[in-house]
This record gives C-alpha cells, structure tokens and sequence, in this order.
C-alpha cells in the first residue's frame, strides 16, 4: 500500500483534501535489516558470508558523509559548504593500500602514496592495480553509492566491510524482467481488441479509461522507462529524427549496449503500453501523442534482461538528470536492499514518482524495488477485471492495471502480446503521465493520493489488487476531463 513520506513544503487546498485519504499500513518486514557500520547482516555476516574465495562477488556500497568542505563560490559570490562524499574515490584509495605499486600507461610503476585522485580515474586505476580483478561497475556519486564486482578473496583481505569511510555493505542484489510468465500469454485466453481506424485497439485502453483524458497543452511531461532498451525508428513508436518527437537515453556504462536498441524486446514492448502513437497503424498507447509526452530509456538490463540494483539505480540516476519525473520500473527481484531503499526514499523526495511491477511469481512475497514504500507497486488483472494468478501479491500492493494479454510494440518493427505486472506497469505510468500533465502544479504526493481514491473499487482494499483498477477519469479532486475520443 502507500505509506505516505509529509514533507515540509507548503501545501495547497487540494493537497489537505487528498490526505484525508491517508493510508496508513503494516511496514515491510524485510529479510535483512539495514547494515550498519560493521557491513555485517543482522547474523553478523559479511555480506559474501558462505562464498568460495575464488568467486566473484558484486557488492553495493553506500558511503559516509565524512565531511563539510568549502567548494567553489556560486554565481552570486557566496561561498557554499558542501558535503563531501567519497564514492569510487574511496574504494580507489582502499585498494591503493593493498597493492603498493601501481602500473603506468607506459609500464612503469609508481607509488601510490597520494590521497588526491580523482574519482574519474577510479576504473582505470582499479584495472591497473596488481593482483585484482576489481571494478567499479557503477558509480553514483551525488547519492554515495558505488557498485563494485571482485574476487571474495580481495574483500576479505582489504576487510571493506570494516573500513571507516562504509555506511553499508550489502550484494549487489539481481533485477531483471521478470520469470518466463512474461512470455507466456495463452493463446486460449479470450482476448477483446477493437479496431480505431487501422489501429488495433486494446481492452487495457477501454478498462482504465484512457480515452476519457484529453492531451494536455502543457509542457510534456517526461517518462523514464527502466529497461532493456528501445526500438528507436519502429513506424508506432516516438523516434528521435522526428521534429517534434522527444526522445532521448541514458549513456550505458555497464553493458555497452546503446539505449536506442533493444536486443531482448521486453523495453520496447513496455514503452509501445505507453507511447505507441495514434496514427492508425499497429496499436495504441495511453498517450499515444508523441508531441504532449516526452521518452526518456534508461539501459539497466542486458539482451538477456537481466541487471542489478546498482545498474538500475544508475538509469534512473540518468534518467533524472535528464528531467524524468516519472520513472517506469518493470522490472525487479525478490532479494531487499537497504541500500535501494534509502536511495529511492531520496528521490522520492525530489518530487518523482516511481511506479514498479509487483513481480510475476503468483505467490505472496515482497518484491523489489516496488515492495518499498516510496514506490507504487502494481499487480496485474485480466480482461474481465480478475486478478492475473501469475501477480504476486503482498501488503505493499497499491493498484492493479491490465497485465494479461497486451499487446504492443516490439523490436524489427513488430508487435507481440505479453502477459505479466510488467504490461501492468506502464498503464499507470501511461494515466499518470495525461493527468499530472493537467496539474503541474501538483506534487508526486498529491497525484499518487489522487490515484489511490480514484481507483475501482477504492475502499476494498487487499493484498492481490491493492485498492483496485486506474481509472483516468476518476481522479477524484483533480478536476474533471471532457469526455473525448482519442
């Protein structure tokens, strides 16, 4: 459900009617408690406790504020103090105490006595320090986050679990798209589509309303899709060359494949649930005007479909840079992370929604990043309003959109139907993205308080559907919507 984060900003009118409309719930209960300074699980072990020392081991860690230094004055003179965060820096200087000497460009040595470098340079220092094959795969230094990958051997030896510049150490935790019920739309499943023009229309347009919501005349409002990528050129699909269109992704450091390709499928079969355009061809999206939303891809997944918390948190890190401020997660894993907890309450509080898949495995378990309370975690239903059976469900649900059997856009300029939370997923994104377009004015707190009360049926809520299925229309005190077709 929604555990609601007050914040101290000043509130308008609409802002006190919507939180009387407060849920308040269970917390999570996870698996692991939060690491402290010892980076030690609540067992006492080191997170690669029971690993083989010649394995390796990814591993996130989150650092210590550890001092306030003056940086450089700002545009009006002023001289501002800011917190310093070490990041890849640190682990760079840890490792430099390990290996003694460090190899030059031209093969030289030097020592490694200096504690000024850079933390640009962090990867190319840890590939050149000897004995280790340790890297930093991600570094996110505005949050304090580094995401690092090495031998088990390594970080006994150094004990990175005990060095004082580490807040939290915990693994690197798997995200992917979700298990093969992605890909298992039943060919016996009665599936209704009508057509508009030549464009096949989906029941999921029908169920929450779409149509109901008129394109705003406001600025766009920008979309982060999470993923695997984009088919960037597919005919219903916004496209980077088109005047007009906004397109645009985020540089991927990790598995150096571009944004603007998709070679698993599952990022452009979410983005088409969103964005396919109305131009009677193919299908439809909720906000199928490319002119009126802006796309944003962030690359976390590899042709396989699979990340890690640390790729997904350095997307949307990107993402936000590039002004996103909602973030499309269709993806996740069952594995907690304090570290991914603390850093989505972050940006959370910078006035972004982050809407995620509840996960596919049809059982009751926490799935993450959407079982954190800073996300709104969506099940999936089916063309009759039913509960998908493949859905996981816990008390951490928050509402329901269509996940079975939708059909959209895919790479080769295709179109598949898929089933899971995923499809689910990009529907609310999709509402969410017409709407707040209508009320800029409005804060991620007051939106999401708005699709909570809208949603069918909104006071029978429960651990399979949350409060229920997004409405468009019904986004109670929000203001009305003439009834238009689109």
């Amino acid at each position: 459900m929604f555990r609601m984060l007050l914040s101290t900003r000043k509130r308008s009118s609409l802002s006190v009617l919507l939180y009387l409309f407060l849920i308040v719930t269970t917390p999570v209960v996870s698996a692991v408690d939060d690491i402290g300074g010892t980076g030690k699980d609540s067992e006492g072990n080191v997170p690669w406790s029971g690993m083989g020392s010649d394995n390796s081991v990814k591993l996130l860690i989150r650092w210590k504020v550890l001092e306030e230094v003056p940086s450089t004055k700002n545009n009006l003179g002023d001289e501002m103090n800011v917190l310093h965060v070490p990041t890849a820096k640190s682990f760079t200087e840890i490792l430099k105490k390990k290996s003694s000497l460090l190899r030059n460009d031209d093969g030289t040595t030097t020592t490694s006595s200096s504690t000024n470098t850079d933390h640009d340079d962090a990867n190319r220092l840890l590939e050149q320090a000897d004995d280790t094959n340790v890297q930093v795969v991600i570094d996110i230094p505005s949050y304090g986050i580094t995401a690092v990958e090495g031998p088990v051997s390594f970080f006994e030896e150094i004990q990175l679990n005990q060095h004082e510049a580490v807040d939290l150490l915990e693994l690197d935790h798997y995200r992917g798209v979700g298990n093969k019920v992605e890909n298992m739309a039943s060919s016996n499943a009665p599936v209704k589509t009508s057509f508009y023009n030549n464009e096949i229309r989906s029941y999921a347009l029908d169920m929450i309303q779409s149509s109901s919501v008129p394109i705003s005349t406001n600025a766009a409002m920008k979309v982060c899709i999470v993923d695997t990528g984009y088919n960037n050129g597919h005919p219903d699909l916004p496209f980077t060359n088109t005047p007009g269109h906004s397109v645009e992704g985020t540089e991927d450091k990790w598995f150096e494949e571009n944004w603007y390709n998709d070679y698993n499928g599952h990022g452009t079969h979410v983005a088409g649930i969103i964005f396919a355009i109305g131009n009677n061809i193919g299908t439809r999206g909720v906000n199928p005007d490319p002119k009126s939303v802006g796309v944003v891809v962030g690359k976390a997944m590899n042709k396989e479909g699979g990340g890690t918390s640390g790729t997904v948190m350095g997307a949307v890190t990107m993402c936000l840079e590039k002004g996103a401020k909602i973030i499309n997660l269709s993806i996740g894993g069952t594995e907690f992370s304090a570290v991914e907890k603390g850093f989505y309450e972050k940006i959370y509080n910078q006035d972004v929604l982050l809407i995620a898949a509840a996960g596919n495995t049809g059982i009751d378990e926490y799935f993450y990043p959407a079982s954190h309370p800073t996300l709104i975690s969506v099940a999936s239903m089916d063309i009759k309003g039913r509960w998908s059976k493949f859905s996981t469900f816990n008390n951490q649900v928050e509402i329901a959109a269509p996940g079975s059997n939708i059909i959209s856009t895919y790479p080769g300029n295709t179109y598949e139907m898929f089933s899971g939370t995923s499809a689910a997923v990009p529907h609310v994104s999709g509402v969410i993205s017409k709407v707040w377009a209508h009320f800029p004015e409005c804060t991620n707190n007051e939106i999401r308080m708005a699709l909570i009360k809208s949603a069918t049926p909104s006071k029978l809520c429960n651990n399979l559907k949350g409060h229920g299925l997004v409405q468009a229309s019904d986004f109670k005190g929000m203001g009305s919507f003439p009834r238009v077709h689109q």
